[in-house]
């Protein structure tokens, strides 16, 4: 381990380390500085702990190119369990700020592990602005973080802003695929689900298709760069599979891909970690999902009664037919319908790609052990196990007793 303490050429730098970490291939950097105001956490202000932070200690590492996600958990483990006094960890990489709750749970909770989710964060951009933007807006999503894996960040460009929630949807499931599969060949059409294809183009020949005046195009990127993220470099732009006219490749956001998302009948392949560390996380969350379906049921108030019937789902492999479920079984959303005798009662949101036989509304009920993830959809926020907390806060805002 090398160590520099009280650097005399920048009076702003407290100390700085170089350390070798048993797992992780490269050396670890870290030093202290004096603190610049981290981002505010999503909906809501800048936390009191965080806007008094008068120094900031920073991890400089190489991750992995095996396996990205265990050396990013191993090293925020690292840095969240010897600072036990740091109010927050920021991923420069991705924008993501880690509170202390998140980093106690997530990251050195006994029954964590690794999540390639927290590798990336998508962001985006749009044509309109405040009152003029409309459906016809057209817009850019993008991924930040994925470089430090070895992979491009990815793009959607001259999406509909109708679209967007299911082109975030989309950047998701794309990423954490080809994390685990190898870069196919710009403008070859690859699978990332069942039946279900799309393809790589190279930002730039995307780019040079758009209007000057259109996010992601050649002329917005420089200006973004001006005071925001580079959107130049490694990167590649998600694309309908389908050839154009004359055999010409596409160049056009990935409709198939959104629209069957939005239908609710796309399935995308899943990552074993990713898959693995999401049910984990469902099943340690689980006490907190069914307590606060139980508030909404046990409500006399009619309308919270009807909420819980419609705004609680559960994901749980469905089975081929004659045969028991296992990791390549199509993972599928139920409806929770009540708890009975240990099990769920719940009812198929959308009809089964792999079962002719089950239809959409088809009863079920479900051992507990099966659930892989669980959402709970209100009109203006979703929540899922990594915010167990702030989902049993607004149970009771509805119910009137916060």
């Amino acid at each position: 381990m090398g160590q520099t303490e009280n650097p005399g050429a920048d009076p702003s730098m407290l100390w700085s380390l170089v350390v070798e970490v048993p797992s992780i291939d490269a050396p670890v950097v870290l030093w202290a500085e004096r603190a610049a105001p981290l981002p505010a956490p999503p909906r809501r202000g800048p936390d009191e702990a965080l806007a008094n932070c008068q120094w900031v200690v920073r991890l400089q590492a190489q991750l992995g190119l095996n396996e990205p996600a265990d050396d990013y958990f191993v090293l925020t483990s690292l840095l969240a369990g010897s600072l036990s006094d740091a109010v927050a960890v920021l991923d420069v990489a991705s924008g993501v700020v880690f509170e202390r709750t998140a980093l106690d749970e997530w990251f050195l909770d006994p029954q964590a592990r690794p999540n390639e989710r927290w590798l990336w964060s998508v962001l985006g951009l749009t044509s309109g602005r405040g009152e003029t933007e409309s459906p016809s807006s057209q817009g850019m999503l993008f991924t930040t973080g994925l470089r430090r894996c070895a992979r491009p960040e990815l793009e959607v460009l001259d999406l509909p802003v109708a679209h967007l929630e299911a082109g975030v949807a989309l950047l998701h499931a794309v990423a954490a695929w080809l994390l685990e599969t190898p870069l196919p060949a710009p403008g070859a059409p690859f699978e990332i689900g069942p039946e279900l294809h799309v393809a790589l183009q190279p930002w730039k020949v995307v780019a040079e298709h758009l209007a000057a005046e259109s996010p992601g195009s050649v002329a917005s990127r420089s200006a973004v760069a001006a005071d925001g993220p580079s959107l130049e470099g490694l990167r590649a732009v998600i694309c309908d599979s389908p050839p154009g006219a004359d055999g010409a490749p596409s160049f056009s956001w990935p409709r198939e891909a959104i629209m069957r998302l939005e239908s609710g009948h796309a399935v995308f392949f899943s990552s074993a970690k990713r898959a693995e560390a999401t049910a984990a996380r469902a099943r340690r969350t689980w006490p907190d999902f069914a307590t606060a379906y139980a508030s909404l049921v046990r409500s006399d108030d009619t309308e919270l009664h009807a909420l819980a019937q419609r705004a609680f789902l559960v994901q749980a492999p469905i089975a081929p037919e004659g045969m028991d479920a296992d990791a390549s079984s199509e993972q599928a959303w139920f409806r929770v319908q009540g708890f009975d005798a240990g099990t769920i009662l719940a009812a198929l949101c959308a009809a089964s790609l792999t079962r002719p036989d089950l239809g959409a509304g088809h009863a079920v009920r479900l051992p507990a052990s099966e659930v892989r993830d669980w959402r709970v959809s209100f009109d203006e926020r979703d929540f899922g196990p990594d915010d167990p907390a702030a989902l049993l806060a607004e149970i009771d805002r509805l119910r009137g007793v916060a």
